[in-house]
C-alpha cells in the first residue's frame, strides 16, 4: 500500500489501532523471532558438533534432547500458535502490518527526500564559495580598485614619513 502520508500521518493511523491489537502484533514478532533464534541454535548443535566427516556426536544429540531447550522451544512455539490463532492477530495482519510496511517506506522516502535536500543545500554553499573565490581573484583587476590603490601608493609613502617622524619626536 503506497501512499504519500507523511510518516507522521502514518503513525498517527498506527495509534488509531487499539493498544490490544499493536501489543499482539508485537508479541508475535517477539515470538517469531525467540523460534527463529532457537531453532537456529538447534540447527547448529545438531549439525556442527561432528567429526571431521560432519557427522553428528551422540552425545550432542543426546543432550539435545536431554535438555529443556526442546521443551522450551515447544512452549514459545505453542504460545506463538495462541497469539496467531487470536482476533488481535488477524486483526493485525489485516491492519497494523499494512501501516507499518507504509511506515518503512514513508521513512525512507523522507530520508531520502533529507538527503536530497541536504546535497542541494551543499551544492548552493559550494557554487557560492566558488563564486566568492572568483570574484575575489578579479578584484585586484577592477579599474575602480586599481585606481584607489594607485592614490594610496601616491599617498603612503608621505603618510609613512610623517609617522615616523611623530614617533621620533
Amino acid at each position: 500500500m503506497s501512499t504519500n502520508r507523511s510518516s507522521e500521518q502514518v503513525r498517527e493511523a498506527i495509534l488509531g489501532i487499539s493498544a490490544d491489537v499493536r501489543r499482539t502484533h508485537a508479541n508475535a514478532v517477539e515470538l517469531r523471532d525467540i523460534v527463529a533464534k532457537r531453532n537456529a541454535v538447534l540447527t547448529h548443535d545438531l549439525t556442527t558438533h561432528g567429526g571431521s566427516n560432519g557427522k553428528v556426536e551422540e552425545a550432542s544429540v543426546g543432550f539435545v534432547i536431554n535438555s529443556t531447550f526442546i521443551d522450551e522451544l515447544n512452549r514459545v512455539k505453542t504460545a506463538l500458535s495462541i497469539v496467531e490463532a487470536s482476533p488481535n492477530h488477524a486483526e493485525a495482519v489485516e491492519r497494523l502490518v499494512p501501516l507499518l510496511a507504509e511506515l518503512e517506506e514513508a521513512e525512507a522516502r523522507e530520508q531520502a527526500e533529507a538527503e536530497a535536500l541536504s546535497k542541494a543545500r551543499n551544492a548552493v554553499a559550494e557554487a557560492e564559495e566558488a563564486a566568492r573565490v572568483k570574484l575575489l581573484s578579479k578584484i585586484d583587476s577592477d579599474p575602480a580598485v586599481k585606481a584607489a590603490k594607485e592614490k594610496l601608493e601616491q599617498l603612503a609613502p608621505d603618510t609613512a614619513a610623517r609617522e615616523l617622524a611623530q614617533d621620533l619626536h
